[in-house]
């Protein structure tokens, strides 16, 4: 084989290699476009959510011993935690959460009576 055919051939196969990359991008588009709404209503179940976090941040600000600046600060934050939780409504974490919580309070009850 001579140098132009090798040239012509590398050339075939980096399009064919091209393609192949271009057919996994859009693949891997089409399942973030799935896995989004899933991902949403799946929630999170370690309490890692942003609304988590910054009402864990507030309570940590208003703990603070600066009465002035962190009470102000803290309370804005939990204030937005709560407005973000409120916002973005149950989830399937939260559901799970929930009847956990219900059957701890029926075996609670059945254990009283």
């Amino acid at each position: 084989m001579n140098t132009k055919e090798e040239t012509i051939k590398i050339a075939r196969e980096l399009k064919l290699f091209g393609q192949t990359i271009n057919n996994a991008a859009i693949a891997l588009k089409n399942s973030i476009q799935i896995i989004k709404p899933i991902k949403r209503l799946a929630g999170s179940p370690s309490g890692s959510d942003l609304s988590s976090k910054l009402i864990a941040a507030g309570m940590m600000c208003i703990a603070f011993p600066d009465p002035t600046i962190s009470d102000i600060t803290g309370t804005i934050l939990v204030a937005a935690g709560v407005a973000l939780k409120k916002k973005r409504g149950p989830t399937i974490a939260d559901i799970f959460k929930e009847t956990g919580k219900i059957v701890t309070s029926l075996r609670k009850m059945s254990q009283k009576i």
